[in-house]
């Protein structure tokens, strides 16, 4: 008799903790569920006043004779949230159209970190994906094997630089912020651009890049000698990148807009907006 007593204590005991594991794990599911709606409701809160301060940077920029030419940067405050939006023209930003192999050599190397000779070759192969007629990188594409081959025409799309060989994700994402497919220049206006390009006009001189882009916002005639003369010139096209910046509970987001400031749209908006990024949380 104590002996099945003991047996079915040890069933019980099992059952106790079998039901123990169960609720904690539906515990840690709800959880889960829980803070996976409020990312799913922080990124839309983000996204609607990102937008909004969007919005209102393009009209303060419109009305600014000189909005096109500068990298500007505003501060709104909606409802309980600070945004700060990010204004970049796009001739601040380095043209995978029109660049010259020597700044994509530069872009590889110093922002890229990719070593100097292997630097060269990515800036070679983007000549040569965009060049109409010139196909002969098409067999170091299929000797890779990979799909894709030169295109032999413009960049269309930031992401298919993604298409030249040998540039991975990682390499991507370290340079996104500083290149465009519109920037209609072979240079870059360094008024227009953010501190990280002007780093890399300066040749990786952070100080130097810090020290104009503070000068620069309080004086119009800043002196831009100190920086490499071969990469000075960009575009004037009314193109933009807009990013605004807010931040909800602990974590920051951010929503990234293209404009073209110089069309309009068939609903009467006198700007258009022709690409929109997910919210990033980080």
């Amino acid at each position: 008799m104590a002996r099945q007593r003991g047996v079915a204590l040890v069933a019980v005991l099992w059952m106790v903790a079998a039901l123990s594991v169960l609720a904690l794990g539906l515990a840690a599911a709800a959880r889960t569920e829980v803070r996976s709606a409020q990312g799913v409701r922080a990124r839309a809160e983000a996204a609607a006043l990102g937008d909004g301060a969007i919005q209102l940077a393009v009209l303060e920029l419109r009305s600014t004779a000189a909005g096109y030419e500068n990298y500007s940067q505003f501060h709104y405050l909606l409802g309980e949230r600070e945004i700060i939006v990010t204004a970049a023209p796009a001739g601040g930003l380095i043209d995978l159209n029109q660049a010259g192999e020597e700044l994509l050599t530069g872009l590889f190397a110093g922002t890229g970190g990719v070593d100097p000779e292997q630097a060269a070759q990515l800036a070679h192969r983007v000549l040569a994906w965009r060049t109409p007629g010139l196909v002969v990188e098409a067999e170091d594409y299929a000797a890779a094997g990979v799909a894709f081959r030169p295109r032999g025409g413009p960049f269309e799309y930031p992401e298919d630089l993604l298409q030249v060989l040998g540039v991975d994700y990682d390499l991507y994402a370290r340079v996104r912020d500083l290149i465009t497919v519109r920037g209609g220049g072979t240079g870059v206006a360094p008024k227009a651009a953010s501190e990280a390009v002007l780093t890399l006009l300066a040749g990786g001189d952070q100080a130097l890049a810090a020290k104009i882009a503070h000068q620069r916002s309080e004086d119009p005639a800043t002196d831009f000698t100190a920086l490499d003369h071969r990469f000075v010139g960009g575009g004037s096209a009314p193109v933009y990148r807009m990013e605004a910046r807010v931040r909800i509970g602990d974590r920051s987001y951010v929503r990234t807009r293209w404009l073209d400031l110089s069309a309009g749209t068939p609903d009467g908006r006198p700007w258009r907006s022709f690409r929109v990024d997910a919210v990033i949380g980080n």
